[in-house]
């Protein structure tokens, strides 16, 4: 388009100085042609200032155009800066989620006792990586900053809350938590320091809660995918 704009430019610009100029200058007001233009000279300055005014307009015209298509394109890679976060984000909380979900899942299938002994090896160990597994999992969703709980949306927003919050009411049983849980470590078979059955409730919740919460976060991001995708 711009190509063709100046070729329109410079044949206008040629026409007038064959056509008006060079006849005014040389031919003088005998010349029939010189005496037109004399005659009609401010229909002519008017005719010539419509063209100038059109150039001027098709000029502005491609400037917008132009500007308008930088504009799209880069809200198009902020855009996918912003879903490749959101996607990447999600993946990372799903990984999570589920794992946390199915320990809690095999931490409910150990019978244990309601007395302190009788614990398994087993179910020591899955007791404590339930416990990590979530430990971690709080660590994560604690770095969401206000940016990206702002795309949430009202549904996904209160189950994040929820979710935070039993996670928290969990851990918070547990001061050695930020080294690693080293007083539940299994050494005999008996059960793992401040293990009741409040805990083994709260622990036995997260399978669901977890899938609850993880189902509202796949929701959400498919409908974030096709906004951006329109």
């Amino acid at each position: 388009m711009g190509w063709t704009l100046t070729r329109v430019i410079v044949a206008g610009s040629l026409l007038t100085f064959v056509c008006l100029l060079l006849p005014a200058i040389f031919g003088g007001r005998d010349d029939v042609w010189g005496q037109f233009i004399y005659d009609y000279q401010s229909l002519i300055a008017g005719m010539l200032a419509v063209f100038a005014a059109a150039i001027a307009v098709s000029q502005s015209a491609v400037a917008e155009a132009s500007q308008e298509r930088r504009h799209r394109e880069q809200m198009f890679l902020s855009q996918r800066r912003d879903l490749f976060a959101i996607s990447r984000m999600a993946n990372d909380l799903t990984l999570r989620l589920n794992y946390v979900a199915e320990r809690s899942r095999e931490f409910d299938e150990f019978e244990l006792p309601n007395s302190v002994d009788g614990w398994s090896r087993e179910a020591c160990t899955t007791y404590l990586s339930l416990l990590r597994s979530a430990s971690r999992l709080f660590d994560r969703i604690e770095t969401i900053g206000d940016l990206e709980r702002g795309l949430f949306d009202a549904e996904l927003e209160v189950s994040f809350v929820l979710y935070r919050r039993q996670l928290e009411e969990l851990l918070q049983n547990f001061p050695d938590r930020d080294s690693g849980f080293p007083e539940q470590y299994p050494n005999s078979n008996h059960a793992p320091a401040k293990y009741d059955q409040g805990i083994r409730a709260q622990c036995i919740g997260l399978a669901n809660d977890s899938r609850d919460f993880l189902s509202q976060l796949q929701r959400w991001r498919d409908e974030i995918e096709k906004i951006y995708q329109t």
